[in-house]
């Protein structure tokens, strides 16, 4: 009763956005004086320059003890904001190359850095990579532990002149250092498997690909690489988090374990009571300077040749899945025409092109890996050459020489490994620069919140009015489906559908409406307007690929549900298909409703057994046109919403089953749902239901059953006509 006091509480939860990190949190209590029906609620978000996933959080309403004089709606109770961040993947720094689409030309150092500070902020990765780093630098301490252990042991516990009666304690001393540290290590890299470092960064890629292809423009939609992005979600995503990312921290470690060698180098004969002459400086760390510069320049001399190899082979790759999705898409068309054999060579040739991109790859990364090799070998060699010489002359100790010879190997191994790691993540530059690319590509949030903003202008000066009339009834209620001179056309058509003339119609809540015409008239361009899959016109948005003029308002408490001619299955049981509008917990995906409805539209006792029996996913391979489109139809009636688009609903149905089709959405608006409960109160407390449809004439039971027929056409736009 709106002439009482009404009270609800609120509250924000977090998802991907987090309360004092992008937003405050904020929890109240909402007062609706009598009389008063509408308040806002304000959040405050927290802005920043820097890339983030796609941040949502939460508002709700909460049914607890201040529910007072209301009932809370199915699936107005929660709302999901969307934070919209126009910054650059990974940093702003690159803006320039969004803009110009231009990822190709910018430096993949310079990119794959800022990708990784980028990946570093994500809680989880960095507390992962500092333990990681930790560990690193506990087998670094191992490993000088043990240079200095077998030095110790060769030249000061088994030599000839050590006292054989202090080897036995000198001995058990260097085993049980040996030792220590070793089942700690263990323990800590099983450890390390749980600390979801590089499950954290595939998420954050994986997920904000989807989320992206999910909200880009029409025009990204119509030249995307649909292959390719399949392949960035998945092999890209994974290898730039595994041949990139977490190949960091031990790189880094490497890094250490260089410096602590070079320590240790200067601190050994220090600790044995020695001095290090010029010449002995620079055997020991002339190497260590050596084998940067001369495998950094052979990376450098390479880096064209790797890419380019990965590049090729990417591409090959790409042209095999783009392949293998168009042979099963199209299946039918490859059966009737008897292309089998010839749609297995085409694939074969492709395999072959691949196989042999992949080899030559192969020979690029056999060559380049085994380059450290060689520079280890050579110094090692030519080490063992001086140094032997050295120790028969007695001019050095053995131990010295042998502990100069493990430094060089341990050198030419730790070179090599951080050469290994650059190739590493010089190969994932070509995943980085597509994933970019994904990430980068323009979205409909900004032209999102113009109309949404536009919309519920329109709407509040509507219920002013409504309110002005003082009319019997929720004001809610009474606001109308408005066209107000509404002009909309595609920037790039390409035969998407047609240009729709400037059109005003009104269409009050709780009515069945029809759309006719001839063909490619604007009908489908309607549907997807009013179910949000197309946006209005959006004056002064860049990124939009429409224009036109006038207004499309759509009461903003209504759930549309737009639903496409052609009927489309999701993965799982017929049941989960058929509940797929549904919110989770509600009943208006009770099996009881779901099972009446079916019975309604005729479906066949085999398929009925399937729903109530059987959650097998068989269901699929025996269903006729028929049955595709009475369960298509089905689906949109169970998820219940307020208004119901349905493009050419009787297009696959003979007529008899067509006019039963009508009769049930007729149904459908007069009780305001399908199989919902029938007591008084519980059908004032629901919405209103609207359902619009199109066809290409409309006769018998369709013409009956419509409150209001429109005609649509290139020359006039929307029109209602007398459906008598």
């Amino acid at each position: 009763d709106v002439n009482l006091r009404s009270t609800v509480n609120f509250r924000t939860m977090d998802l991907t956005a987090k309360a004092g990190k992008k937003y405050f949190a904020k929890s109240d209590t909402l007062v609706f004086e009598p009389g008063e029906r509408v308040k806002t609620i304000s959040i405050e978000t927290i802005d920043d320059a820097v890339w983030d996933t796609t941040l949502e959080f939460n508002v709700e309403l909460l049914e607890d003890e201040q529910l007072k004089n209301c009932i809370l709606g199915s699936f107005l109770k929660i709302a999901r904001i969307k934070i919209v961040d126009d910054d650059t993947f990974p940093s702003n720094r690159f803006t320039r190359a969004k803009e110009e689409r231009s990822f190709n030309r910018v430096s993949k150092p310079r990119l794959m850095w800022d990708f990784a500070v980028m990946n570093f902020r994500n809680p989880t990765v960095r507390k992962g990579v500092v333990r990681s780093i930790c560990i690193d630098l506990l087998e670094n301490i191992a490993f000088i532990l043990d240079l200095f252990l077998n030095l110790y042991m060769v030249d000061y516990v088994l030599c000839k002149k050590c006292d054989p009666a202090s080897a036995g304690s000198g001995l058990t001393l260097i085993v049980i250092l040996r030792c220590f540290l070793f089942p700690v290590i263990h323990y800590l890299q099983y450890r390390e498997t749980t600390w979801k470092v590089g499950g954290a960064t595939r998420m954050t890629l994986q997920s904000n690909l989807l989320r992206k292809y999910l909200s880009y423009t029409l025009g990204v939609l119509q030249y995307i690489d649909e292959s390719e992005l399949i392949l960035a979600m998945t092999r890209d995503a994974s290898d730039l988090a595994s041949m990139a990312f977490m190949k960091m921290p031990t790189l880094f470690s490497s890094f250490m374990r260089l410096t602590m060698l070079l320590l240790y180098q200067v601190a050994m004969p220090i600790a044995l009571g020695k001095s290090l002459t010029i010449t002995q400086a620079l055997v020991r760390f002339g190497p260590a300077f050596a084998f940067p510069m001369v495998l950094i320049s052979f990376l450098r001399y390479r880096t064209k040749t790797t890419e380019k190899a990965l590049e090729a082979q990417h591409s090959a790759q790409n042209a095999m899945v783009q392949h293998v999705k168009m042979a099963i898409a199209n299946f039918e068309i490859v059966r009737d025409y008897r292309k089998r054999g010839a749609t297995i060579e085409q694939f074969e040739e492709k395999i072959r092109a691949f196989n042999g991109r992949f080899a030559h790859t192969a020979a690029i990364n056999v060559n380049n890996n085994k380059f450290a090799a060689w520079c280890t070998l050579g110094l090692t060699s030519i080490w063992i050459q001086i140094g032997g010489m050295q120790v028969a002359s007695g001019t050095m100790a053995l131990g010295e020489f042998l502990n100069y010879l493990s430094i060089f190997a341990a050198l030419g191994a730790m070179w090599g490994q951080v050469y290994s790691l650059l190739l590493s993540i010089q190969a994932a530059f070509a995943s980085l620069e597509t994933i970019c690319k994904y990430m980068n590509g323009d979205v409909e949030d900004e032209a999102r919140m113009f109309t949404g903003t536009s919309n519920l202008r329109h709407c509040r000066a509507a219920m002013m009015e409504v309110e002005k009339e003082a009319l019997e009834g929720d004001p809610a209620d009474l606001i109308p489906i408005k066209f107000d001179a509404l002009h909309f056309r595609y920037k790039d058509q390409g035969g998407i559908g047609a240009e729709l003339k400037p059109s005003t119609a009104i269409l009050p809540q709780g009515g069945l409406y029809v759309l006719v015409g001839p063909p490619s008239q604007g009908k489908r361009t309607i549907l997807k307007l009013l179910g949000d899959v197309l946006l209005p016109p959006c004056p002064g948005v860049a990124k939009v690929d429409s224009e036109g003029s006038g207004a499309l308002m759509i009461p903003g408490h209504l759930r549309v549900i737009h639903v496409s001619k052609d009927p489309l299955f999701v993965e799982g049981s017929l049941l989960t298909n058929l509940t797929y509008g549904v919110q989770n917990g509600s009943s208006d995906g009770s099996l009881e409703r779901v099972v009446a409805i079916c019975r309604r539209l005729l479906l066949s006792d085999t398929l009925m057994q399937m729903l109530t029996k059987d959650f097998s996913t068989s269901w699929k391979t025996i269903l006729s046109s028929t049955d595709q489109a009475l369960l298509h139809i089905a689906r949109a009636l169970i998820a219940n919403p307020d208004v119901l688009c349905i493009h050419k609903p009787t297009l696959f149905l003979n007529e008899k089953m067509g006019d039963l089709v009508y009769e049930i959405l007729q149904e459908y608006v007069l009780n305001r749902g399908l199989e919902m409960d029938s007591n008084p109160y519980a059908f004032h407390t629901r919405r209103p239901r609207t359902v619009i449809v199109t066809a290409r004439r409309v006769a018998g039971t369709g013409a009956k059953v419509a409150d209001i027929v429109f005609n649509v056409s290139s020359e006039l736009g929307m029109m209602a006509i007398n459906k008598h």
